[in-house]
């Protein structure tokens, strides 16, 4: 898949939050109260997501992928989900990119 993402976000690129990043056809808000807040995530095979925020959260995958995410220092870092598989996963800034033949669709909780 070389050559497929850049290695690198273009400096200056805005961060985003799952909030700001609802407009995309990749994230949903599905709940949000003073506690939590629920969010639906897809990326499509093979695509990749503009450089956003994440707080601590819980994600529960309801369709696999093979991902990275390119971290705001540009190191990679492998990030794939399992069908079915519940995670913990810390806050970080990244692009998140889909290298894998599938669509991952996932369900995410942050406390807050």
């Amino acid at each position: 898949m070389s050559g497929v993402f850049p290695k690198k976000t273009p400096p200056g690129t805005p961060l985003k939050t799952p909030r700001e990043l609802e407009n995309r056809r990749n994230y949903k808000i599905l709940f949000e109260d003073r506690y939590s807040r629920t969010y639906d995530i897809r990326i499509p095979a093979h695509m990749r997501e503009p450089r956003h925020t994440h707080h601590d959260r819980v994600v529960i995958c309801l369709s696999g992928a093979q991902l990275e995410h390119i971290l705001a220092d540009g190191r990679t870092q492998p990030s794939t989900l399992m069908t079915d598989e519940v995670a913990w996963r810390l806050g970080q800034t990244h692009v998140g990119c889909n290298v894998g033949d599938t669509d991952l669709w996932a369900i995410a909780v942050e406390p807050k």
